[in-house]
């Protein structure tokens, strides 16, 4: 808030339902000081480092189950739905005291096979807060299936974004990958639609 911002804008990233088996961020607090923090800088480069994660991450995956579970003992997620909820009506609290406007950017991303996008309980919750809280709120899901359709059935609206976007339109049978560098990352052409919805809604206002 020192900067004195006209609107916050929060977006929802998969990095809070990862699980870091059996670990979660509000007990990784100690990485932030300073003697700590400059061991771990110091290692998170070195091949011994490098082997010691290789192996923490194999043996995470043998952990999982053949459904790509893990054991209920360690399938704890960086933040629970319950502290996110927490979190973001934190957040929105100061917004409104501060009396600076507040948007959520409720993002999806696409399934293991990148053919659909995945909806989950953090999303749900930030719509929950959305109208909880009278705050604005952006579905990216709305915004790029409406563009999705109608690149499947206008063939010069597809053209014009072609070339607009060249970098982002890397595949021409997997549109739903015009909006995702990988499977979670908004490309340029996504980030153009957000910043757009972002726009209009403080058009209104």
């Amino acid at each position: 808030m020192n900067l004195n911002p006209d609107y916050i804008t929060i977006c929802y990233g998969p990095n809070d339902k990862q699980c870091l088996c059996g670990q979660i961020d509000k007990e990784l607090h100690y990485f932030n000081t300073s003697f700590v923090g400059m061991t771990r800088e110091f290692f998170l480069h070195s091949k011994l480092y490098i082997l010691l994660e290789n192996i923490l991450t194999d043996f995470k995956n043998r952990l999982k189950t053949k459904k790509g579970i893990y054991p209920k003992k360690l399938d704890v997620k960086r933040v629970s739905v319950e502290d996110f909820d927490k979190n973001i009506r934190e957040m929105v609290k100061i917004s409104k005291a501060s009396n600076v406007g507040f948007i959520i950017i409720n993002h999806n991303w696409l399934n293991d096979n990148h053919s659909k996008y995945c909806f989950t309980p953090y999303n749900e919750t930030m719509m929950s807060i959305a109208n909880d809280e009278s705050v604005d709120i952006i579905n990216t899901y709305d915004i790029f299936s409406k563009v999705y359709n109608k690149l499947n059935s206008v063939e010069s609206h597809r053209e014009s974004i072609k070339n607009r976007f060249p970098d982002s339109f890397r595949d021409n049978e997997n549109y739903l990958r015009l909006f995702y560098s990988d499977y979670v990352h908004p490309t340029r052409f996504a980030h153009y639609l957000i910043a757009e919805a972002i726009s209009k809604k403080i058009a209104l206002k």
